[in-house]
């Protein structure tokens, strides 16, 4: 009874069951004790009542919480404040390592976070994925908790375990004044993480076209080595913040992982608005990544049909295949593998010769092969239309045989 009489705030109730002794410390199915339960509702004369009749305030219940823990993160600020006067310990951790900082922090309870940072909590403690309060604060989009953390003393550059800054966490949030907070404290623009990304490339990454204005406008280097982030933005399909950044002195033929493009990941993740403004510039449209495949490979191997059409508008060549020791393939292969017969008849009709249907990869295959092994009859019987040879051999040739005798079956019923 005294659970749920603390729960709703029931003062008078909760006050007779401490007189009659009532279990004042007794915990139900999740752990927790009625200062628990008061302390998440923030009912504050029912916390005084129960602390005032011998509830012991370092409880610690469901998920190693404490009433504390409770409190701050409801964001309860005459809760933790009486709670914190009575001597509860604002640094001790639940089971993800946060203390009530971080936990207030999260919720956005600012006057929580003041009160606990007034009484000495710690704004350098570390959660188990090496979170600070600043961290959690800026992820959730709460910029006046960002003014207090660093207003008292958080380093704005400091970096987590899985290697993001504050700042980069609110650019991958797209958190326009959270992210003025940090570089008005001295964040550092292009600060590198571990992965080599920065806040520029978050915000690319996720399309904050309003963050990508700012960081350039603070200085973001668009040149970063290794991937960039006209890379990420064209990956995701950014069009806007992809000519943002190409106004802004990005190179359109910047190599990233594997070599490729901005083109590449624009073709492979079929972004055809990008692809076309990308073709528009100066991108370059016979480039090759690592194995040798060009942007209409990739395309290809995707079923982006238009995208397809539109680079060999643009002069993309129709046989030009991988290099030899890696794949070796065309784009007649990869589309053949996937099964695209769009893909396919385009390619055909815009010029893939007797020569190139008859291309084999370093294995020794041909697109027919690929066809046959993946079971796509009606790409078999395109390609043997077109001249592909029925007798070739490679690495797939005993299933080949197989399938070949089914389809050679039903071609003569």
């Amino acid at each position: 009874a005294i659970h749920y009489a603390s729960a709703n705030g029931h003062t008078g109730v909760v006050k007779f069951l401490v007189d009659h002794r009532a279990n004042i410390n007794a915990i139900d199915k999740d752990n927790r004790t009625a200062l628990h339960n008061a302390s998440a509702h923030g009912r504050t004369e029912v916390v005084k009542v129960l602390v005032e009749g011998g509830a012991r305030i370092h409880e610690i219940g469901m998920f190693m919480s404490s009433a504390l823990h409770d409190a701050s993160a409801n964001g309860h600020t005459e809760v933790v404040k009486f709670l914190v006067e009575r001597g509860a310990d604002f640094n001790t951790v639940c089971n993800d390592q946060r203390t009530a900082l971080h936990l207030a922090s999260i919720e956005g309870c600012t006057g929580a976070v003041k009160l606990l940072i007034e009484r000495g909590a710690d704004v350098n403690a570390i959660d188990k994925r090496s979170w600070t309060a600043l961290h959690d604060a800026s992820a959730n989009g709460h910029p006046e908790v960002v003014k207090a953390l660093l207003e008292h003393g958080r380093d704005v550059n400091t970096i987590d375990k899985p290697y993001k800054s504050a700042l980069r966490d609110a650019s991958r949030k797209g958190l326009t004044y959270v992210r003025k907070r940090l570089i008005e404290r001295g964040a550092e623009v292009n600060a590198v993480a571990d992965n080599k990304r920065t806040a520029l490339h978050m915000a690319s990454f996720n399309g904050h076209i309003d963050v990508v204005r700012f960081l350039l406008e603070g200085g973001a280097d668009v040149s970063v080595i290794g991937i960039t982030a006209l890379h990420d933005a064209s990956a995701t399909g950014h069009t806007a913040v992809v000519e943002l950044l190409v106004r802004n002195s990005a190179d359109f033929n910047a190599r990233g992982n594997n070599n490729r493009t901005t083109l590449h990941v624009a073709s492979f993740n079929g972004h055809i608005n990008v692809v076309r403004f990308l073709l528009e510039g100066s991108a370059d449209v016979t480039a090759i990544d690592k194995d040798g495949d060009t942007a209409l490979i990739n395309a290809s191997a995707k079923s982006h049909t238009n995208i397809v059409k539109l680079l060999v508008e643009r002069g993309a060549d129709v046989n030009a295949r991988g290099i030899i020791g890696f794949n070796n393939q065309t784009a007649l292969h990869k589309a053949s593998l996937g099964g695209h017969i769009e893909v396919i008849k385009f390619l055909l009709e815009r010029g893939v010769d007797g020569s190139a249907i008859g291309m084999v990869d370093k294995d020794g295959d041909m697109a027919l092969h690929y066809a046959v092994a993946k079971g796509h009859m009606n790409i078999v019987k395109l390609l043997v239309e077109h001249g592909a040879d029925l007798n070739a051999r490679g690495m797939f040739v005993g299933r080949f045989q197989i399938e070949l005798s089914s389809y050679q079956h039903h071609r003569y019923q």
